[in-house]
């Protein structure tokens, strides 16, 4: 299997993860699950211990549907839709993902997300983050992706190459699929959201998803209206 980032989770039988409590200074915790259908995921909890930045990133799975990202505050009420929030205080907060299903999806996709804190009023736009550990120290972690090989897809095999460095913000693309007269070859303008086993990289029209929560690795490339998905046979990426 591929390398994944150790994520600081704890799973309770009311199925909400709540998460290490952080300050303001720089956190990073991750978080997936499962949804169906429309409507809201279950509630991912972080805990802040004064005023701070909550910022979360999602990929998701989907193709077309619509996804958002409401945060709840200590008493269960909406107080974002747009993923981002700076809390008045300390406390326990929730995070959940809400889907608005497409025709085009299946009928359950999986989502992969990180959740941010900082300092309040302030866009946390790095991915290499600080991370606190249970004795006080802390570490700054980088994500990055290398892959190259082919997949199975409806319309034959297609290449890939991927490179991702979130410490650098460098991200470099290429896939193609000679059925589908599909050939991308991208170095900017992209935006990658790393999680735990999903990554999403889109920009420029291109939207690809890099999951690694199977037995198999796959692999789907949405470029305007054209859709290539199927699972690598030949090659491989690494989540890192």
């Amino acid at each position: 299997m591929n390398s994944r980032l150790a994520a600081f989770v704890a799973s309770v039988a009311a199925g909400v993860v709540f998460f290490a409590a952080a300050g303001t200074g720089l956190a990073d915790n991750h978080f997936s699950g499962t949804l169906r259908d429309t409507g809201c995921g279950q509630v991912h909890s972080i805990s802040v211990s004064s005023a701070s930045r909550i910022q979360v990133s999602v990929g998701t799975t989907a193709v077309a549907g619509q996804i958002t990202v409401q945060i709840l505050d200590p008493n269960g009420n909406l107080v974002s839709i747009s993923g981002k929030y700076d809390t008045p205080s300390g406390g326990t907060y929730g995070v959940r993902v809400c889907y608005q299903r497409d025709a085009q999806d299946p009928s359950e996709v999986s989502y992969d997300g990180t959740i941010q804190t900082g300092p309040p009023g302030q866009d946390i736009t790095s991915q290499a983050v600080v991370t606190q550990g249970v004795s006080g120290t802390s570490a700054t972690i980088s994500r990055s992706i290398n892959g190259v090989g082919s997949i199975r897809t409806r319309a034959g095999f297609a290449s890939f190459s991927v490179h991702t460095n979130s410490s650098t913000g460098m991200a470099r693309v290429r896939f193609d699929n000679a059925a589908l007269k599909l050939h991308i070859n991208a170095t900017s303008g992209l935006h990658v959201v790393y999680g735990l086993s999903l990554v999403t990289i889109t920009g420029n029209g291109l939207r690809i998803v890099l999951d690694d929560s199977g037995t198999r690795d796959r692999i789907t490339v949405q470029f305007h209206r054209i859709k290539a998905t199927g699972p690598v046979v030949h090659g491989g990426f690494k989540i890192l």
